[in-house]
């Protein structure tokens, strides 16, 4: 973040316990696209018949160039009309998932963020705020070992207080 960011996005609020998957079953960059989007829906964070159009336009996004950042993070994202605030989902893997990464590893934690085409500060800030904590911190480490979605709420926390 530049000095001149003076807001920081909140984990705990983008990420609500509600939108956290303890242990994600899909082991490949599609099924996890579906996965993270299906936890959405549950969550009544997006409609039903927005899943189909959200799936494309992540799997989309991901043709263009993967979204792993590397030490086993990945931080899928896409804008999607008529959203009023920024809307993310957490899925953490302990065995990893093929994410199509350029690197060739193993993706264990997805970051899925959404926002509107007109959020671009707030999806510039959080995009590089997960980047830059998912490369500077232990926080994959802390994720991956978290023994519960409590435990995953109180590193966001944790990580929050750091800003």
């Amino acid at each position: 973040m530049h000095a001149e960011n003076h807001e920081i996005v909140s984990l705990a609020a983008l990420f609500p316990s509600n939108c956290i998957i303890y242990e994600m079953s899909a082991t490949d960059r599609d099924g996890v696209i579906k996965e993270l989007v299906e936890k959405l829906v549950e969550a009544d964070s997006v409609k039903k018949s927005a899943r189909k159009k959200l799936i494309e336009d992540l799997v989309e996004r991901e043709k263009q160039g993967s979204t792993g950042v590397g030490g086993g993070a990945a931080v899928p994202h896409t804008a999607v009309k008529d959203l009023g605030a920024l809307l993310g989902v957490i899925g953490r893997s302990s065995g990893g998932a093929n994410f199509n990464c350029i690197t060739g590893e193993r993706v264990h934690v997805f970051f899925l963020v959404l926002y509107a085409p007109e959020m671009q500060t707030e999806r510039r800030m959080a995009l590089g705020r997960l980047i830059e904590l998912s490369r500077s911190t232990n926080m994959i480490k802390f994720a991956r070992a978290a023994g519960n979605v409590k435990d995953i709420v109180d590193l966001l926390k944790e990580m929050d207080g750091e800003a």
